[in-house]
């Protein structure tokens, strides 16, 4: 007998919780959250990086340096984020992670400011992101039946393809305004994108349940996600 493999709207339920979940809805905040961590803390600053050289904001070395932390940042949160989860719940954990990384970029749009300002903040946007990716795929795949995670797991890709358009097709119009501009955008979509998911995240159960209702194949399957965001 053939299952129909449509709807994203199929309700499911919350571990440990009678609380039913809109599966369309959670892929969404997860898809956002994606967009934010990956799409534009890391590919969204690919086209920022020679334009804060060739404006005169830092040297070639400069820029490069403030690419490695915001990359070692993401490592770092990669790790951290599962550990985090056991003391925060994820869905507040993601939507801190997404509200960071908009306050990240915004804090950026100053060149007045010392290069420590900026390596701090390219660390906190690399961090966050690293634990949105860790997190937004096992948080939303936990309530998801099994036939579908293959496709829901596929969607959240989409984050990152998002991230690649605004690489290649906005980036390259607004930095031909102004740097500070590329700044102010990224952090006004970073913040939009967390508004718009705030209340799309399902329900989320204790830390300690949490962890324990995520399956051990979410957790591998974003793993990868993260090496190819790598």
């Amino acid at each position: 007998m053939n299952q129909d493999p449509t709807t994203l709207r199929e309700p499911s339920t919350s571990p440990k919780s009678a609380q039913p979940v809109n599966i369309g809805l959670a892929t969404a905040a997860a898809v956002g959250a994606i967009f934010v961590g990956i799409g534009l803390a890391r590919l969204g600053f690919a086209p920022l990086e020679p334009a804060l050289v060739t404006n005169g904001w830092f040297s070639g070395g400069g820029a490069a340096l403030l690419a490695a932390t915001n990359l070692g940042g993401y490592l770092l949160g990669t790790l951290s984020g599962s550990h985090m989860a056991r003391h925060i719940r994820a869905t507040t954990l993601l939507r801190l992670m997404m509200l960071a990384i908009a306050v990240s970029f915004l804090a950026c749009a100053d060149a007045s400011f010392p290069f420590a300002w900026f390596l701090f903040w390219r660390v906190v946007s690399g961090f966050a992101g690293g634990v949105i990716m860790g997190l937004a795929g096992p948080t939303v795949l936990a309530h998801v039946p099994e036939r579908r995670r293959a496709l829901i797991g596929q969607l959240l890709l989409y984050g990152i393809t998002g991230g690649i358009l605004v690489a290649g097709a906005l980036m390259p119009v607004v930095l031909a305004s102004s740097v500070e501009l590329g700044w102010i955008v990224l952090g006004l979509l970073s913040l939009l994108a967390t508004v718009l998911t705030w209340r799309l995240w399902p329900a989320s159960p204790s830390p300690v349940a949490a962890a324990k209702a995520v399956p051990e194949r979410a957790r591998l399957f974003c793993l990868q996600y993260g090496l190819v965001a790598i």
